[in-house]
């Protein structure tokens, strides 16, 4: 069960992450 957390934990931040990174690439686009 711990291992599935971890992963699970893992895949969410990464996926903000990458939200995150794109808003800041098309910020940067935009200005």
């Amino acid at each position: 069960m711990k291992n599935i957390l971890i992963i699970g934990c893992g895949l969410l931040g990464s996926s903000l992450l990458r939200r995150i990174s794109k808003k800041k690439i098309a910020k940067k686009i935009f200005i």
